[in-house]
């Protein structure tokens, strides 16, 4: 007998209530983003795999995150006709609905008949979500996999009637023969995969390329089931992120079904509370294959682009090293004999001095950065590419710098609304890091031009203004004076000396002439004077960090001095007062902060300086990490006329119309950027949660989705200085910048907080030295690197050659080093020898047939991960050996892939055009 119902849900029902009660009918729900009638609005791809009746995902979803719309999972054991226009409702349908009064939902209050009518499907019978034989003019079809938006949630046109409410509730009558005949049929095959395809898949994803992975995933598995999650949904969950990456190489499929098996079992065997379901071990196993296959079937039609995704959100994590499965490679250490992995594919290689190591070190550079996406800035995207060709830049720098003048000449004179009661000043924090020599000056340089241009031009236009309006303050000024003293020899009344005094009034304060730029040297207190002439707003762009120096107290007590920074980002009021020097008082604020320099500013900055970081100031800035670029060439080509001619025209166009301007004008959000945005910051506020891959940049993307409205407005007003809404479009554009934004930061943040390439810089700093300065075979011992590196920050603040001796132990754990001092002999007295290491080969690995990980770092960008190099050797322990890999086949791409997923050689990105 089918149990499916609708419940009774009053029209002003809690919405955490609403969802139990349809959770207590048989339903399974999503959250959606209010406005959106998107399945994945909020949990994202693979929707139908996480829809849920489950109490406590209900809760976490509705009353902990907040949302307050919900979709309502139609399939299996419902199908739903969505009436749109019930003038053309076909007759089959018509008469079932009059026959059988199924549950009705309307959804428009000026159109009777109009909604949602929910029929029960028959025993063993699926339908699609095509309306089949009823034609398609009268609305659609909601079956296997369909969804539909339910009450108590907000209609997206409420304001034309549109509305959710339940007309008619209860149980759901079976669907009649004469109107299931007109529906195709839900094939499972589409939907869920057949034994032999899983069998299939878990044969043919055999990469292990981070086995380590495996075990984070398992690890989440088991609290989610412990912590009072649906069983059924935290094995679904977890499959369906193992058997994902298992699919873009980093451990074999078969390994994560083999360690999520007997778990599901274990768990489903045990009842947690009264209610909990009690499986045999063959219904868990039964229970177990069935979600597999659907969870197969969704991984097999991820697309490229997808899977491009997963692979960089897997590249931004901190690697776990934790493996409670005893499925990553273990570690056997041997004196003097370093450290061995199994399933390495190593078997005992010769170092060159002698030494035998056992395996491939485990890697200690972090992956690579991301590029920036210049293509996502519109028409200033000519600028920037034409500028880093010409100047041998890289775009990071050009476009950080061009950002910063757009922002400077827009000084502070706009606003952007993102809602009722939030708005963002538009001015920037953007600070781009590159080594010396990295061209950043002749960057900057170029792009301030025009605005320098543009601000030598308008001081000219208003400086005859400025000079005969402060000629009249001067003359009032001593009209008065002269009145004073008269009245004080009584030689005038008081009517003379008010007159005097009300000249004084009516001629106002001082003006100053236009200045957009304070030097890049100014120090804080220079930049105060200046924004309080010009009328709380000012622009700081440099290359020589004079100005970062001051606010870091470098110059001075240590302290940082950043008061005016602070209020400059956020738009508020501030007082620049002095008891020995005056002070002026700005109703509002505006600095623009465009930095570029170098890396070696901001290592250990966290630590030297503390209240950068603990008074938010840091968390204010947009960060890059410039790449080192190569040789350049004389012949480079200059940066085309028009291009220049461009940036010119609109750079002086906003200076003249927006900066001059007299008042701060606010931008709206069209509607459907409204939206656009609000889907993002919803997105950004979950990942910040407890697990998210934002948790760790908590303080810093509390501010990301401001600044990225930020951004959208330079953008907008770039292309139209009397821009007054800011367009879906730009802030389409300007979202997609955040993945950049958000994995230059996590770096620029682990710089600063001395923990740089994931925590191991000071590892990733000794074998770069090494890799340079020794030969293969040979021996160093600590006194060697540190002499070598005793000028990096990490060693000359963090300990000297102790910090370096710790740092060598921990790359001898890490297969990199042996121990291979010599033992003192019997008897003999005195200090034991020193500490001496032998090499592994990949401290020298060269070219395609022995790249180490660390052989491919770029100064600023990380490393690209490509394993060790050796591929297919034999294992004399039985283990099955690393995968062998190589370069993207593709002209100009780096990226490596697996031969046995790729078998063709082409990157996911690569894979069409190969």
């Amino acid at each position: 007998m089918n149990t499916l119902h609708i419940p009774e849900i009053a029209p002003d029902a809690d919405v955490l209530t609403a969802a139990f009660a349809y959770a207590d009918a048989g339903f399974r729900l999503l959250p959606i983003r209010s406005g959106s009638k998107h399945p994945g609005s909020v949990v994202g791809g693979v929707w139908h795999l996480k829809s849920s009746r489950d109490p406590q995902q209900l809760a976490d979803w509705f009353l902990t995150d907040g949302h307050t719309s919900m979709a309502l999972h139609v399939g299996p054991g419902a199908v739903v006709f969505d009436v749109d226009d019930p003038d053309q409702m076909p007759e089959p349908l018509a008469e079932a609905i009059t026959a059988h009064n199924p549950p009705y939902q309307s959804t428009r209050t000026d159109q009777p008949m109009r909604g949602h009518y929910v029929f029960a499907t028959p025993h063993g019978q699926g339908y699609g979500n095509s309306t089949g034989g009823l034609g398609g003019a009268w609305g659609e079809v909601r079956g296997e996999n369909g969804v539909i938006v339910v009450a108590p949630s907000e209609h997206e046109k409420v304001e034309q009637g549109g509305r959710y409410e339940w007309l008619t509730a209860g149980a759901l009558p079976v669907l009649p023969d004469a109107l299931a005949e007109k529906l195709t049929q839900a094939r499972e095959s589409r939907s869920k995969a057949t034994r032999e395809e899983v069998e299939e898949f878990l044969d043919t994803y055999t990469a292990q390329m981070r086995p380590y992975l495996l075990n984070v995933i398992v690890e989440r598995f088991v609290a989610r089931a412990n912590g009072g999650y649906s069983r059924h949904d935290s094995v679904k969950f977890a499959l369906l992120d193992t058997m994902t990456e298992a699919r873009v190489g980093m451990y074999a499929a078969r390994r994560s079904e083999e360690a999520l098996r007997p778990l599901h079992a274990e768990m489903m065997a045990k009842p947690r509370t009264g209610s909990d379901r009690v499986l045999t071990p063959k219904e868990a196993d039964a229970e177990f294959d069935d979600v597999l296959a659907w969870v197969v079937s969704a991984v097999k039609a991820k697309t490229g682009a997808e899977l491009n995704g997963v692979i960089r959100g897997l590249t931004e994590r901190v690697p776990e090293t934790h493996d409670p499965l005893g499925f990553t490679t273990h570690k056997t250490h041997n004196p003097g004999q370093g450290a061995s992995e199994s399933g390495s594919g190593f078997s005992g290689l010769p170092n060159e001095g002698g030494h035998v190591f056992e395996g491939a070190p485990v890697p200690v550079h972090s992956p690579r950065l991301p590029a920036f996406p210049t293509g996502h800035l519109g028409t200033l995207a000519e600028w920037v590419r034409a500028a880093s060709v010409s100047l041998n830049v890289s775009e990071d720098i050009a476009a950080f710098s061009a950002l910063s003048v757009i922002s400077a000449a827009v000084g502070g004179r706009r606003r952007v609304k993102v809602k009722d009661g939030w708005t963002e000043m538009v001015c920037l924090y953007a600070m781009a890091l590159a080594d010396s020599s990295a061209r950043k000056t002749p960057a900057l340089s170029l792009a301030m031009e025009p605005l320098e241009r543009a601000a030598a031009e308008l001081a000219e236009k208003v400086g005859p203004e400025v000079w005969r309006h402060n000629e009249q303050v001067e003359i009032a000024e001593a009209r008065y004076e002269k009145a004073k003293q008269q009245a004080k020899s009584g030689k005038a009344d008081d009517a003379d000396l008010q007159m005097a005094r009300d000249e004084v009034e009516e001629a106002g304060a001082r003006r100053h002439l236009p200045q957009i730029l304070a030097g890049g040297d100014s120090t804080i207190e220079y930049l105060a004077k200046t924004m309080g002439e010009q009328g709380g707003r000012v622009a700081v762009l440099g290359s020589e960090a004079t100005l970062w120096k001051h606010a870091a107290g470098i110059y001075g007590n240590g302290q940082a001095n950043i008061g005016p920074l602070l209020e400059g980002y956020t738009g508020v009021a501030y007082h620049s007062g002095r008891v020995s020097r005056g002070g002026s008082y700005m109703p509002h604020t505006a600095v623009t902060l465009g930095l570029i320099i170098q890396t070696g500013m901001v290592e250990g900055l966290s630590k030297q300086n503390p209240d950068f970081k603990e008074s938010g100031f840091l968390n204010r800035f947009l960060m890059a990490l410039s790449p080192q670029m190569p040789p350049g060439t004389f012949d480079a080509p200059g940066i085309p006329p028009a291009v220049v001619a461009g940036l010119e025209s609109r750079v002086s166009a906003i200076v003249h119309q927006v900066w001059a301007g007299e008042t701060v004008a606010t931008l709206d959000l069209t509607d459907r950027a409204r939206r656009r945005f609000g889907s993002f910051y919803n997105d950004v506020e979950q990942r910040k949660g407890e697990g998210g891959d934002l948790h760790d940049l908590t303080e810093w993307a509390g501010k990301l989705c401001g600044q990225v409205a930020r951004v959208a407005a330079c953008m907008e007003i770039y292309d139209n200085p009397g821009a007054v809404e800011v367009t879906e479009d730009t802030m389409a554009r300007a979202i997609e910048l955040a993945p950049y934004f958000i994995a230059h930061a996590r770096r620029v943040f682990e710089l600063m907080d001395a923990r740089a390439e994931g925590g191991r810089k000071p590892l990733a700093d000794i074998l770069d030295w090494l890799a340079k300065n020794t030969r293969p075979g040979e021996q160093v011992s600590v006194r060697d690197v540190y002499q070598g590196l005793n000028s990096h920050p990490w060693v000359r603040h963090g300990g000297g050659a102790a910090v370096v001796r710790d740092a060598m132990v921990e790359l001898e754990d890490l297969g990199w080093l042996a121990d291979v001092t010599p033992e003192r002999p019997p008897g003999k007295k005195g200090r034991s020898p020193s500490p001496r290491y032998a090499l592994h080969p990949d401290v020298h690995a060269d070219g395609p047939a022995g790249s180490a990980t660390h052989k491919t770092q770029n100064p600023g960008q990380g490393a690209s991960e490509s394993g060790s190099g050796f591929s297919g050797l034999p294992n004399e322990g039985g283990h099955e050996p690393e995968p062998a890999t190589a370069a993207c086949q593709t002209p100009g791409c780096d990226r490596r892939v697996a031969l046995d997923m790729w078998p063709d050689g082409h990157c996911f990105d690569h894979q069409a055009a190969a």
